[in-house]
Protein backbone atom coordinates (compact mmCIF):
# COMPACT_ATOMS: atom_id res chain seq x y z
CA UNK A 1 0.00 0.00 0.00
CA UNK A 2 1.32 3.73 -0.83
CA UNK A 3 1.43 6.11 1.61
CA UNK A 4 -1.09 8.22 -0.53
CA UNK A 5 -3.82 5.48 -0.13
CA UNK A 6 -3.26 5.27 3.63
CA UNK A 7 -2.97 8.81 4.22
CA UNK A 8 -6.53 9.00 2.01
CA UNK A 9 -7.91 6.11 4.03
CA UNK A 10 -7.33 7.16 7.01
CA UNK A 11 -8.70 10.81 5.99
CA UNK A 12 -12.07 9.36 4.96
CA UNK A 13 -12.04 6.89 8.07
CA UNK A 14 -11.66 10.15 10.14
CA UNK A 15 -14.16 12.23 8.56
CA UNK A 16 -17.04 9.65 8.87
CA UNK A 17 -15.87 9.83 12.87
CA UNK A 18 -16.49 12.97 13.09
CA UNK A 19 -19.40 13.15 11.19
CA UNK A 20 -21.14 10.55 13.53
CA UNK A 21 -19.33 12.81 16.59
CA UNK A 22 -21.04 15.54 15.28
CA UNK A 23 -24.51 14.06 15.00
CA UNK A 24 -23.84 13.04 18.53
CA UNK A 25 -22.81 15.95 19.91
CA UNK A 26 -25.92 17.66 18.16
CA UNK A 27 -28.32 15.16 19.51
CA UNK A 28 -26.67 15.90 22.67
CA UNK A 29 -28.06 19.57 22.52
CA UNK A 30 -31.10 18.69 21.00
CA UNK A 31 -32.10 16.66 24.36
CA UNK A 32 -30.64 18.61 26.93
CA UNK A 33 -32.70 21.71 25.32
CA UNK A 34 -35.78 20.17 24.73
CA UNK A 35 -35.98 18.11 27.93
CA UNK A 36 -36.16 14.46 26.21
CA UNK A 37 -33.62 11.49 26.18
CA UNK A 38 -30.20 11.65 23.87
CA UNK A 39 -31.71 8.23 22.27
CA UNK A 40 -35.04 10.02 21.39
CA UNK A 41 -33.32 13.14 19.67
CA UNK A 42 -30.67 11.04 17.82
CA UNK A 43 -32.97 8.75 16.21
CA UNK A 44 -35.67 11.33 15.33
CA UNK A 45 -33.82 14.40 15.22
CA UNK A 46 -30.31 13.28 13.25
CA UNK A 47 -31.72 11.15 10.63
CA UNK A 48 -28.69 8.86 9.26
CA UNK A 49 -29.95 9.77 5.18
CA UNK A 50 -29.14 13.45 5.92
CA UNK A 51 -25.70 15.21 6.35
CA UNK A 52 -24.98 16.60 9.73
CA UNK A 53 -24.39 20.38 9.98
CA UNK A 54 -21.26 21.49 9.12
CA UNK A 55 -20.86 23.81 12.78
CA UNK A 56 -21.41 19.82 14.43
CA UNK A 57 -18.73 18.59 12.53
CA UNK A 58 -16.07 21.41 12.84
CA UNK A 59 -17.04 21.19 16.72
CA UNK A 60 -16.51 17.47 16.71
CA UNK A 61 -13.02 18.09 14.39
CA UNK A 62 -11.96 20.45 17.72
CA UNK A 63 -12.95 18.08 20.25
CA UNK A 64 -11.10 15.31 18.29
CA UNK A 65 -8.05 17.72 17.98
CA UNK A 66 -8.31 18.69 21.50
CA UNK A 67 -8.42 15.32 22.79
CA UNK A 68 -5.45 14.11 21.17
CA UNK A 69 -3.46 16.94 21.97
CA UNK A 70 -3.73 16.65 25.59
CA UNK A 71 -4.46 12.95 25.81
CA UNK A 72 -2.36 12.12 29.55
CA UNK A 73 -1.13 8.21 29.64
CA UNK A 74 -3.26 5.66 31.93
CA UNK A 75 -2.58 5.36 35.26
CA UNK A 76 -0.38 1.42 36.05
CA UNK A 77 -3.01 -1.13 36.40
CA UNK A 78 -4.06 -2.09 39.77
CA UNK A 79 -3.63 1.52 41.92
CA UNK A 80 -6.29 3.37 43.56
CA UNK A 81 -7.01 6.68 43.05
Amino acid sequence: MSDEYTETAMLTVSARSNEELGRRLAAAYISYQMGITIGYAYKHYTPQDKPVGSFWVNLAEQVTQWLNTHRESPPPLGLVQ
